[in-house]
């Protein structure tokens, strides 16, 4: 990822969070649909990590909202509409394929 010192340990710090939000996703999906959200979880950091800008990551991922459920349904409706942005376009590629 590139970015100045200061991009990239911010950019660290919001696919932290993220992991935490999406993981505790994960836990309160009903047993039928835990691995796949499990999955979404680790593919969403994956693709988070492998972005090449870190302005991307901050973009995308910059978001308050505590609550796990609102932050997905923030962070995915954003991605949808984001322009040029590398890491919203990988996620809504996850979403598409999620549960294949």
């Amino acid at each position: 990822m590139r970015g100045t010192e200061k991009q990239l340990a911010y950019a660290g710090d919001l696919i932290s969070n993220m992991s935490e939000k999406l993981e505790k996703l994960a836990e309160m999906a009903p047993d039928q649909v835990k691995s796949m959200w499990e999955g979404i979880a680790v593919d969403f950091v994956k693709a988070a990590k492998e972005t090449e800008k870190a302005g991307d990551v901050i973009d995308l991922l910059k978001i308050n909202d505590t609550d796990p459920i609102q932050y997905y349904k923030y962070l995915t409706a954003h991605a949808k509409i984001m322009v040029n942005n590398q890491l919203a376009d990988k996620i809504v590629e996850i979403i598409k394929n999620a549960g294949k």
